[in-house]
């Protein structure tokens, strides 16, 4: 995934853990780092994912992470 800057790669490393709404980023990274950008900015952040990859939706930027190799670690939806 290469192009995609560092605050990208971890909103993918997010939805790989299932993480599947803003929302939920935005808790995953309030959690993990005590701050987080908010719901509005994940959604930007996502979308140039979308834009840099050429995926249209969180199902096929699954799947290319996964053929890239990528795990994929949810185990149940954390909405």
């Amino acid at each position: 995934m290469n192009g995609l800057t560092d605050r990208e790669l971890q909103v993918v490393k997010a939805i790989l853990e299932g993480y599947t709404s803003n929302k939920a980023i935005h808790a995953y990274f309030l959690q993990r780092e005590g701050r987080s950008p908010s719901p509005h900015t994940i959604a930007l952040h996502l979308f140039s994912v979308y834009r840099k990859l050429g995926v249209a939706d969180r199902v096929q930027l699954v799947l290319l992470a996964v053929r890239l190799g990528y795990p994929v670690t949810w185990s149940g939806n954390r909405v």
